[in-house]
């Protein structure tokens, strides 16, 4: 008989569990699936949704509520030589001067090749008071939406 007895509280348990989520689920508004370039954790995982509570709040997964602060355009530049131009300077350099000329030669050929990587910046705060700040893969109309339904 307690077996029986502990089988139906499970049952009840998980019915609850579901009709809870479910629940949670309908009450989350503007909801939003970002992925994370750098900056992820036990919050902002590689790929996270986010939902509106009725309290302005932001809920991660299901899991974590946070405060937005804002989301920034973010962009990150290198700067380089292209390897073939480097490679051409060597060898006029080299044929002309020697081995000194070849090293001048690479460093002095071509222009500077230029690459900006624009992103957006989520920037929040946890139940905890820690502050996040995670970079997101940009996609259309993202921090837009994230400022105008999230930030408190």
């Amino acid at each position: 008989m307690g077996f029986m007895d502990s089988l139906k509280a499970n049952l009840k348990n998980a019915k609850e569990k579901i009709d809870e989520t479910a629940a949670l689920d309908r009450s989350l508004s503007n909801k939003l699936t970002c992925e994370v370039v750098s900056g992820a954790n036990h919050i902002f995982t590689k790929f996270f949704t986010m939902g509106k509570t009725a309290d302005g709040y932001a809920l991660i997964n299901r899991k974590h509520k946070i405060k937005i602060i804002t989301c920034i355009d973010y962009s990150e530049t290198t700067i380089g030589k292209s390897a073939g131009k480097k490679v051409a300077g060597a060898v006029v350099g080299g044929v002309l001067t020697g081995g000194v000329g070849a090293v001048v030669g690479a460093l002095a050929v071509g222009n500077n090749k230029k690459n900006t990587v624009k992103y957006d910046k989520l920037i929040a705060v946890d139940e905890n008071g820690y502050t996040h700040e995670v970079i997101l893969k940009p996609a259309l109309m993202q921090r837009q939406i994230i400022n105008n339904n999230y930030v408190n």
